[in-house]
């Protein structure tokens, strides 16, 4: 969508929050910053995971589903096993 007076982009919060995180990714691909601190960055994949990002390919997802579905199709065992222990932590701190 955009404005008619300013021509100015309208975007849903969502969708702020996907273009800031692709916008860092991009930054420190652009500057070849360490993979490690821009994961540090996210508070060990937190803030990825709970705007659904991939932590480890740094693809966005629509919903937690398919997220969960690309990383058991795509990443290894280890991976799935440390999303889903990190994704329940993310349910934790919601409920409280």
């Amino acid at each position: 969508m955009q404005s008619a007076e300013s021509g100015l982009l309208i975007l849903s919060p969502l969708q702020r929050r996907v273009l800031k995180i692709k916008r860092i990714l991009s930054y420190s691909r652009d500057t070849k910053v360490s993979h490690k601190v821009v994961l540090a960055y996210f508070r060990k994949h937190y803030w990825l995971i709970a705007n659904g990002f991939c932590p480890y390919c740094h693809n966005h997802y629509r919903n937690f589903g398919v997220l969960a579905n690309h990383i058991m199709r795509s990443h290894t065992l280890e991976v799935a096993e440390e999303y889903f222990k990190l994704r329940e932590k993310i349910k934790e701190r919601g409920r409280k």
